[in-house]
């Protein structure tokens, strides 16, 4: 199934199209749209993603129809839209 990532922030520098569609297996969870993140091209820097735990490092907020998904768990669904925003912090 496809699911729709569109990167927010920071993250537009490298994704500068905003969104990429990404195929995962039917009835993927929020941990399978990690591993698929983790093989897109270009590819994130060291900075912003952990390819050896697939993950991101530092603050993402994810949120998908209007809440904020945390649950590695999380079912998705054909056609979600998933927004990806980098969190900085500082003054």
């Amino acid at each position: 199934m496809k699911v729709t990532l569109e990167f927010n922030g920071v993250m537009e520098n490298y994704y500068p199209d905003k969104q990429v569609d990404v195929s995962v297996p039917e009835s993927a969870t929020l941990a399978d749209l990690f591993q698929c993140i983790g093989r897109l091209k270009p590819a994130l820097p060291e900075s912003i993603w952990h390819y050896g735990e697939n993950r991101f490092r530092g603050p993402v907020l994810i949120t998908s129809d209007g809440r904020v998904l945390r649950d590695k768990n999380e079912k998705l669904y054909t056609g979600q839209l998933v927004r990806l925003r980098r969190v900085l912090m500082g003054g």
